[in-house]
């Protein structure tokens, strides 16, 4: 038995950027997202596969759905990709009959519909060149800071406290085309800092703060002496300003170049991390 169809086709774009992306607590990876034409009623959706497994569903193997997988775009792509699909969405609804097989009714499609099918594949298989702004797919703060926010961020120094990365790890966020946690990159800009402020000062030891200490103490220096006290009593910022005092003083005597640790440079050439 056939059943003619002269369905229009119908868009049914989503509502919420992130309505295509769907990750389950155990992945690693994000589910299936499918563009669907229903054969049947017309209408072209986009879903994220919601079981863990093979994805297609028992409609698209019998031929009354058609599927094609696209990454989870936002609700501006995911339309524009639907309005210029929409004529060959149209062709595989006019060519494709509805028949019972004796078992099932399945969707048999003429050539006209299957060469449309493989145009929409085609336009469906733009994944590698998607704008990031395109597409909801959350990136790891490592991924999208290629190089290091010491160099790339004016702000951001050696002497940040939590709070000021966390604000500035918001700004970056906002600003960002790409998905990014907030919490994700503060986390990543402290362990930035942290490790830059630990190789900063790895060659430091007591008895350089305590040289350092006296000379400042015969100089009447009552500021170095305090950053001598706090670097002693283990204080990060007082080791920083240590080490850059006495890189500078190396500096004087021609020993060493160096920048200042507050602009992110090492003691060992002037090279920013």
């Amino acid at each position: 038995m056939s059943m003619e169809n002269t369905i229009k086709v119908s868009l049914c774009p989503t509502t919420k950027d992130d309505e295509l992306y769907l990750r389950y607590p155990v992945q690693t990876s994000r589910q299936p997202v499918h563009l669907t034409l229903d054969v049947e009623e017309g209408t072209l959706s986009a879903a994220a596969w919601g079981e863990i497994g093979p994805s297609q569903s028992m409609r698209s193997f019998h031929g009354r759905d058609v599927e094609w997988d696209i990454p989870p775009l936002r609700v501006a792509a995911l339309t524009q990709l639907m309005e210029s699909i929409r004529d060959d969405c149209q062709l595989i609804c006019d060519h494709t009959d509805i028949i019972w097989d004796g078992s099932n009714y399945v969707g048999q499609a003429d050539d006209v519909a299957r060469e449309a099918a493989e145009r929409v594949e085609d336009a469906c298989e733009r994944h590698g060149s998607w704008d990031v702004a395109d597409v909801y797919e959350p990136w790891s703060p490592s991924d999208w800071f290629q190089t290091s926010p010491l160099d790339d961020i004016e702000e951001f120094t050696l002497e940040c406290t939590d709070e000021e990365l966390a604000e500035l790890a918001q700004e970056e966020v906002d600003a960002a085309d790409a998905v990014l946690d907030a919490d994700e990159v503060t986390a990543y800009f402290i362990k930035v800092r942290d490790e830059a402020r630990e190789e900063f000062v790895e060659d430091l030891d007591e008895e350089d703060i305590t040289e350092l200490r006296a000379e400042a103490l015969a100089a009447g220096d009552e500021s170095q002496v305090a950053l001598c006290d706090q670097a002693l009593a283990g204080d990060i910022l007082g080791q920083l300003a240590c080490a850059q005092a006495i890189a500078e003083a190396q500096v004087r005597v021609g020993e060493v170049y160096v920048g200042t640790w507050r602009d992110g440079v090492q003691d060992d050439g002037g090279d920013a991390y």
